[in-house]
């Protein structure tokens, strides 16, 4: 797992599979192909060596490594060998090793997929409802056998370690009931993204947040800053009093292992053999009365083209998987990462003067303040006036059919204006989502630190040491 996380961070790295002798106390980097074939080798072996979620009292937690994880992480590790990086020589290619070859490790990778699946209901479930995953992240719940497949566990009160919440989390300018630290909010998704999503989209208003709390109670953002709401100091148990906030690191979880099959047997056997799973994702997305159309209409009009499935199943991970930073990871094998970043930009430009896809949206936005309603230890409370209710978010809110009792977003001078125009959009902040070629700088630089300790080690030519 680690060795991902590092080829994911810097590409080729030094591997270290053998105890330190003199020799190698320094290494230089080592072709991140050959670390992936020593991963998937290690993984087939110890998938055979650890018990399902709940199967033995060791994985009673998902802090725990268990099957279904090591399955998993064998999935994901074979789909990225077998897919597109950054090689030493600059440009982004797929391995010309033919034991990496996806007709060697889609077949490995599908059948970890199936088994995993195979336990749906007796080690492995989806939670019925998208915000209860998250809510069980702020909440310390880590029992195993349901969505969540492995932590990476942060010690809570009183010594909390990690900052998920504080990093990550629906910002809070000040302390209030919910929290003693102003915190949360240091990265959020790209503006256009919330509006990439059907309205009707449950996972929409959790993944996407135009609102911060501020005195204890939700303000309106600008149209440039938007927060991740998968992680929250309101649904925590405990009131986090430090920077660190002890909530664990959710690494995979069990809709990623539908989605990887998804891909898999579009890959392997068609359009059609995907459409089950992707179905399977959408209908907990939807309400039951919207699956006529938003799942059987949409998966129907995917599943006799192979292309057409795999645009949707990746568009399907970038909803399902907002804000849990496996995005890049996912683009960078499909090479598609400079592609959509460069579409990022584009639709920003148009977002903005209500070009497009957008020229059902009015540009101004209305709200109202509504009593909030939380939890902890069992108590409900209640903040009179605390919550927002929105209007002008949705495609086709117009102006003209504002309900009565919403106020119109205004400036700091408090005259009412546009939400979306281009002064809360600037060029700046669009050109900004790259600098250099991302093809091409799609990974960190060694760092100097790590330069001056290892004489052997070196920066890939093009980023210069």
């Amino acid at each position: 797992m680690a060795y991902v996380d590092l080829i994911n961070a810097w590409g080729d790295v030094p591997s270290r599979f053998e105890p330190v002798t003199t020799p190698t106390i320094y290494m230089a980097r080592t072709d991140k192909y050959q670390i992936y074939k020593q991963l998937i080798k290690d993984l087939q072996e110890a998938e055979n060596l650890v018990a399902w979620p709940n199967e033995s009292t060791i994985t009673q937690t998902a802090e725990r490594i268990n099957k279904a994880f090591v399955k998993g992480l064998l999935a994901r590790v074979c789909l990225q060998a077998s897919g597109y990086s950054l090689t030493a020589n600059g440009t982004s290619e797929k391995s010309n090793d033919p034991e990496l070859d996806k007709s060697v490790l889609y077949p490995i990778a599908l059948q970890a997929c199936k088994d995993v699946m195979d336990q749906e209901g007796v080690y492995v479930a989806l939670k019925d409802k998208f915000e209860d995953i998250f809510q069980d992240i702020c909440r310390d719940v880590i029992s195993a056998g349901s969505e969540s497949l492995w932590e990476i566990p942060y010690a809570n009160a009183p010594s909390a370690r990690g900052r998920m919440v504080y990093t990550f989390g629906l910002k809070h300018n000040t302390t209030d009931d919910m929290t003693d630290v102003a915190q949360g909010g240091q990265a959020g998704p790209t503006p256009f993204f919330f509006f990439d999503y059907s309205v009707k989209d449950k996972r929409r208003d959790i993944s996407c947040i135009p609102y911060k709390w501020d005195k204890g109670v939700q303000g309106v953002n600008s149209l440039n800053t938007w927060y991740f709401g998968k992680l929250r100091y309101e649904w925590m148990e405990r009131k986090a009093s430090g920077n660190d906030d002890g909530i664990n690191k959710q690494y995979m979880r069990y809709a990623d292992i539908v989605l990887m099959r998804a891909e898999l047997e579009n890959e392997l056997n068609g359009a059609a053999a995907a459409a089950p799973y992707l179905k399977q994702i959408r209908q907990r997305a939807f309400d039951q009365a919207d699956w006529s159309t938003e799942v059987d209409q949409y998966v129907s009009n995917v599943s006799g083209d192979k292309t057409a499935m795999f645009n949707a199943i990746v568009d399907e991970r970038a909803f399902e998987f907002c804000g849990e930073f496996i995005r890049r990871a996912d683009l960078i094998r499909w090479n598609l990462l400079k592609v959509k970043l460069d579409e990022a930009k584009e639709k920003m430009y148009r977002l903005r003067t209500l070009a497009g896809e957008y020229a059902d949206l009015s540009g101004r936005l209305f709200y109202k303040n509504v009593d909030y309603k939380w939890t902890r230890g069992g108590t409900t409370r209640t903040i009179v006036g605390g919550g927002l209710e929105l209007f002008g978010l949705n495609h086709g809110e117009l102006a003209e059919n504002v309900p009565t009792g919403f106020t119109e977003y205004t400036d700091s001078k408090g005259a009412a204006t546009l939400w979306i125009k281009e002064d809360n959009l600037k060029d700046d902040k669009i050109e900004t989502i790259y600098v250099q070629n991302p093809d091409k700088f799609m990974y960190w630089p060694i760092f100097q630190y790590n330069l001056d300790a290892n004489i052997l080690l070196e920066n890939y030519s093009w980023y210069g040491n």
